[in-house]
């Protein structure tokens, strides 16, 4: 299962809890708990009152494994950069190289 494609749908977000509801009141910060459950139900619980609530300790090693498999597609577009660069230097000379046997033959 390819987890970069579900993680990237999940829209951050910064949210207040009211006052007295809950032990911090500081920022918090969190994903769309709907997103994650359209994506990825097993990780979310809805309480008696129809609140979704996501289980950050199970997002988690998703996120891990979202970021290696993103880590592997960058490598990959490195070494897929690397060769185009080589192509097009071997190009480059080859035409440059063209261009000055086509000057020689013209001046025969």
């Amino acid at each position: 299962m390819k987890f970069i494609n579900h993680t990237t749908i999940f829209q951050m977000i910064f949210f207040l809890f009211l006052h007295g509801t809950y032990p911090d009141e500081r920022k918090q910060f969190g994903v769309v708990s709907h997103e994650v459950q359209d994506v990825l139900p097993e990780i979310t619980s809805t309480d008696s009152d129809g609140f979704i609530s996501v289980d950050y300790s199970k997002l988690t090693p998703l996120l891990i494994n979202a970021i290696k498999e993103q880590q592997a597609m960058i490598e990959s577009l490195k070494l897929d950069k690397a060769s185009s660069v080589a192509r097009i230097s071997k190009l480059e000379t080859d035409v440059q190289t063209l261009i000055q046997t086509s000057k020689e033959e013209a001046k025969k």
